[in-house]
């Protein structure tokens, strides 16, 4: 049998490629009987999953194409679907136990450390099993909170519907239907940016109702019917980019009431100069949204500036010497450096070009 010598690979070792023998006939009837068989068995597969797909859209009355995407949703999360591992279940009783705002960095040390490791090899099988056992309890009772959420919000929604539907099927205008085609469909987004006409008794219901206009209550139906007002749905999302938003909203919503400009100043020492105020009743004074990056953190400020335990206070007169004396002391001792804002390298406008040198004698 021939064989193909190829040139040297990196390591200096020459490769030796033996080349294949021709199919013989038999054996090529062979692979293709076998790919025959395969494809029986899939189609036979694809016929049975079929039938039982247009059963399940008789009982649920629902069309085939709506089970067959639910069929391939439900069968992607069982695949992806993770195992209640020991170390999986460590790792998550482990970091509930380090929920504050240096929790992930005390993971990320112990991790990197070894320590994890180390205190996960001192457990005993029972710990272990035990461990195991808890998470998949947790896990049970998170999807079954989430069930029942989803059912309590479904039943929310069905039941606004319904006592809009009430109102609006009263009156006479015809377009008061369309809006009960909207309600009723949840699908307020494929009719947004579309004029609806209606009777002022709607106007009337929806404003004594549901405080708001009848635009209001059809495009934003779906957030609206389950009871989130602004500020309620930032609070419960788990983006922290969505809780530094709100945070911020209430900091500045605070500044405005105390001091009266739009734009607060995030700096305990800045804010006492020039406006005579501090904010009070957080670590560290003024929050700083550099560092507050866990939701748990800025949850708690959002809580504390709501309930009021957090805020911007103005002081005055011997209050007000005694802090301002105290900051000039630590100014003076180089404990507290207040440094002006940088000037811009171009003396001009944004875009405008940099100011040019002195004029120098050519010769």
């Amino acid at each position: 049998m021939a064989a193909k010598v190829h040139r040297k690979d990196r390591r200096g070792l020459t490769r030796i490629r033996a080349k294949k023998a021709p199919l013989t006939p038999g054996q090529k009837d062979r692979i293709h009987a076998k790919k025959l068989e395969e494809i029986r068995l899939f189609d036979d597969l694809a016929r049975k999953e079929a039938v039982e797909l247009e059963s399940i859209s008789k009982t649920l009355k629902k069309s085939i194409d709506w089970v067959r995407v639910r069929f391939n949703r439900h069968s992607l999360v069982q695949r992806k679907a993770r195992k209640a591992s020991a170390y999986n279940a460590f790792l998550h009783f482990k970091a509930k136990e380090l929920e504050d705002d240096s929790g992930r960095r005390k993971m990320v040390n112990m991790a990197t450390s070894g320590r994890l490791k180390d205190e996960y090899n001192a457990l005993t099988a029972e710990e272990k099993h035990e461990l195991v056992k808890k998470l998949e309890e947790h896990r049970d009772d998170k999807e079954n909170a989430g069930h029942h959420l989803l059912k309590a919000q479904a039943t929310d929604v069905n039941l606004v519907a319904h006592d809009v539907k009430l109102k609006l099927a009263s009156a006479e205008n015809r377009n008061d239907l369309h809006y009960i085609c909207i309600i009723a469909n949840r699908n307020p987004r494929a009719y947004q940016n579309t004029t609806i006409m209606y009777s002022s008794g709607v106007e009337d219901f929806t404003r004594e109702k549901y405080k708001c206009l009848p635009e209001d209550l059809a495009v934003n139906f779906e957030a609206w019917s389950v009871g989130h007002v602004s500020g309620a749905a930032a609070v419960d999302s788990q983006d922290p980019t969505v809780l530094t938003q709100e945070a911020r909203r209430l900091v500045r919503e605070n500044w405005q009431s105390v001091v009266g400009t739009s734009k607060p100043v995030l700096n305990n020492n800045k804010s006492l100069l020039a406006h005579h105020v501090a904010f009070e009743g957080w670590p560290g004074g003024a929050p700083n949204f550099q560092k507050l990056k866990t939701p748990a953190a800025l949850r708690k400020l959002i809580a504390a500036v709501k309930s009021g335990e957090a805020r911007w206070e103005k002081f005055e007169g011997d209050e007000l010497d005694r802090r301002l004396e105290a900051l000039e002391e630590q100014i003076e001792n180089g404990e507290v450096v207040i440094a002006a804002r940088k000037p811009r390298s171009d003396l001009g406008g944004k875009h405008a070009p940099r100011a040019p040198l002195a004029a120098r004698n050519s010769d």
